[in-house]
């Protein structure tokens, strides 16, 4: 059986989904710009765009925080389940939110003439045996290109295509992806930048994740074990029942087998007579 591709279903509740998408993407970067633009204007073409660097980096850091929090949210209760619907279409968003942020990466060089520099940062080997020194954004790179995989096997053709627990394995990778951002972040901007909004923010998204995981986790795991005690309990009873019940056969066995054995010798001694 072959799987055949369908352009996506749109319907009311997909449009309006992806309305709030994009609106709060809109709000979050458009605030980000308004705010520091009015706090501290940038003073040349290259603070500009290193603006705009921070912005669309920030805002895919909160997006994919929210994306893994959403599966844990979950189930911890049911009333988050509208935020699990067409969370695909959240992670397509988020995969252009990081190649903006990438774009004006590449932009911040090519204003400078300075494209060979990038070439070589992300090429001398040595500097990859350093920590502090790490070629960060060879790991931003590398989460792109995990996010592009991601964005690109969204559709449903692919889960059929590959088969559910490779597209489920694939889809897992995201997980490396927040790992390689916040590795991104803690040896590239964080190393010159001793803002404490950085660190504030890659802490709490990251204790976020993993706490809601922890606490998702132990919750189920103590959901099954309730589950498992009452039939547990049920079969120490029957076991109990079966016991009692052999034991009452074999006690009656023992009292009447004497009253057998005599009726039988006495019938064989009328018998003889």
């Amino acid at each position: 059986m072959s799987a055949g591709f369908r352009a996506v279903q749109w319907n009311r509740t997909k449009l309006v989904y992806d309305g709030i998408l994009l609106a709060g993407v809109v709000l979050y970067i458009g605030g980000y710009l308004t705010l520091v633009y009015w706090l501290d204007p940038p003073q040349d073409q290259l603070a500009a765009i290193d603006l705009r660097i921070r912005a669309f980096g920030t805002c895919a850091f909160f997006m994919l925080t929210v994306i893994l929090s959403i599966g844990p949210l979950t189930r911890l209760d049911r009333r988050f389940l509208p935020l699990l619907y067409n969370r695909r279409h959240f992670g397509v968003l988020t995969f252009f939110v990081v190649l903006l942020h990438a774009f004006f990466m590449v932009e911040w060089y090519a204003v400078q003439n300075a494209l060979p520099s990038l070439y070589d940062e992300l090429t001398k080997v040595s500097d990859y045996g350093k920590f502090i020194g790490f070629p960060f954004k060879a790991l931003g790179l590398v989460a792109l290109l995990i996010l592009f995989l991601m964005a690109a096997t969204s559709h449903d053709y692919w889960l059929v295509f590959l088969t559910p627990p490779v597209w489920k394995g694939l889809h897992m990778a995201l997980y490396v992806a927040y790992g390689l951002i916040v590795m991104h972040v803690a040896l590239g901007v964080m190393q010159y930048d001793h803002n404490p909004f950085i660190p504030a923010m890659l802490a709490s998204g990251f204790a976020c994740v993993t706490v809601l995981h922890l606490v998702a986790g132990w919750r189920e795991r103590r959901s099954r074990f309730r589950t498992r005690a009452p039939a547990s309990s049920r079969r120490r009873m029957a076991n109990a029942s079966r016991c009692s019940a052999t034991a009452r056969r074999s006690e009656r066995s023992r009292i009447f087998a004497p009253t057998s054995m005599g009726r039988s010798a006495k019938g064989a001694s009328s018998t003889a007579a």
